[in-house]
Order: structure tokens, then C-alpha cells, then sequence
């Protein structure tokens, strides 16, 4: 398991893989939005990353989970080599303490070492906070993302 330590908070980030670790961040991500069980939680991680290099990361502090990120490396026309933030939630008791920030921080790293063009994400129309942390941040507002399900998802995702 890789493991990044923010030397100023004493924040550590850990790659997540075994049942095990995502059962351990799945409160966690249940605070995010709607999210399937844990059985298919693990199944959609380990397909993810067989196919695009998705990768979950947990921020810990004291050995306590406070936040979870997945990402992936992804190549498009448009955006051209980018990392692309799947997810990103902090504990609601930790929000506003710079936990964000540093998770971004490592993402852009992450970017950085795969030599990537950008990093991108998509945050929901009504999700005003997340708007002003990544505008904050210097991340620019540049689309509208769009959704057609084809079939129902069983736990209503609101993404």
C-alpha cells in the first residue's frame, strides 16, 4: 500500500485495495451521496481499476478515516492525458479544516507524476460548497455534464 504523509498536518494518505480497507472508508463514501452496498463497492472499485487505473485513497488522521478520493488517469480528445476526480468527501466532522485541500493537493501530484495535461471533476448543480472550494482552489467552471440512465440503478444515485 502507498502511503503519502502531509508533513504539516500529519495527515496520511493511503491507497485503498482490500475488502478489508474499503469496508473500513464506506461510512465515509455513504456520506458523499447515495452509494450501493459494500459488495458492489468493491466490485466497481476492482473493475475500475482493471480498466482505467482507478484508484480510492483515504485521508486518515490518528488512524481515523476523515476522507475518501477515487481517481483515474484518463485520454480524451478535449482534455488529452487528465485526471479525472471520481469522488471526493470529507467526514462532515472534519469539513473546513483543510482535509479537502489536501487531498486536491494530492491529486494534482498524482497528475503531475503521470505527466497529465489537467485534472478535471464534476460537482452536482446544487452542490453550492463544492463549487466555492474548487473555485477557491482555482479550478474553473467549463461544462455542463449530462445523464441518460438506460437501465434503473438500484440505489438512486443523485449524480
Amino acid at each position: 500500500m502507498n502511503k503519502h504523509v502531509d508533513h504539516h498536518t500529519s495527515i496520511s494518505i493511503l491507497e485503498i485495495s482490500s475488502r478489508e480497507e474499503y469496508e473500513g472508508v464506506f461510512p465515509i463514501l455513504k456520506e458523499l451521496k447515495s452509494t450501493p452496498p459494500i459488495e458492489e463497492v468493491v466490485r466497481l472499485c476492482h473493475e475500475a481499476t482493471k480498466r482505467d487505473q482507478f484508484q480510492l485513497v483515504a485521508a486518515y488522521l490518528d488512524k481515523k478515516c476523515i476522507g475518501v478520493m477515487g481517481y483515474r488517469i484518463l485520454f480524451d480528445l478535449t482534455h488529452g492525458k487528465h485526471l479525472y476526480v471520481d469522488d471526493l468527501v470529507i467526514t462532515e466532522a472534519m469539513r473546513s479544516k483543510r482535509i479537502g485541500e489536501i487531498m486536491v493537493s494530492y491529486a494534482e501530484k498524482k497528475a503531475k507524476e503521470h505527466d497529465c495535461v489537467a485534472l478535471r471533476l464534476c460537482t452536482g448543480l446544487e452542490n453550492h460548497g463544492s463549487q466555492k472550494f474548487y473555485s477557491r482552489l482555482g479550478w474553473m467552471k467549463r461544462s455542463y455534464a449530462f445523464k441518460k440512465y438506460l437501465k434503473p440503478w438500484t440505489t438512486s444515485p443523485s449524480a
